[in-house]
């Protein structure tokens, strides 16, 4: 009976000692695991960051591209306007002079 009394108290002390530790080691994990997202949400933040910034990077680019293509545009238009006006304005005068001829 001595024997086991021992043999009990040295199993309730290594039981002790063992749920102990798992507890350590929960808590630790536990701290691990927060740190894992901590790192995790820091990591696609920075992510994100940089895909808005080359998003509006290139947004811009597009806007500046689509700004030059409409000043084009139009300057087109004006030449071919004036063009228009220029054969209108000869063709008047041609008409007039073979008029004022006939």
């Amino acid at each position: 009976q001595l024997h086991a009394g021992a043999s009990e108290r040295a199993f309730e002390g290594e039981f002790l000692k063992n749920e102990l530790g798992a507890e350590r080691m929960e808590g630790r994990a536990e701290e691990l695991g927060e740190r894992a997202e901590e790192v995790i949400e820091g990591f696609y933040g920075r992510v994100e960051e940089q895909v808005e910034r080359r998003s509006d990077e290139l947004c811009d680019a597009a806007r500046a591209r689509a700004e030059g293509a409409r000043r084009a545009v139009r300057a087109a238009q004006s030449k071919a306007q004036a063009a228009v006006e220029r054969a209108e304005a000869q063709r008047r005068a041609e008409a007039k002079a073979a008029k004022a001829k006939a």
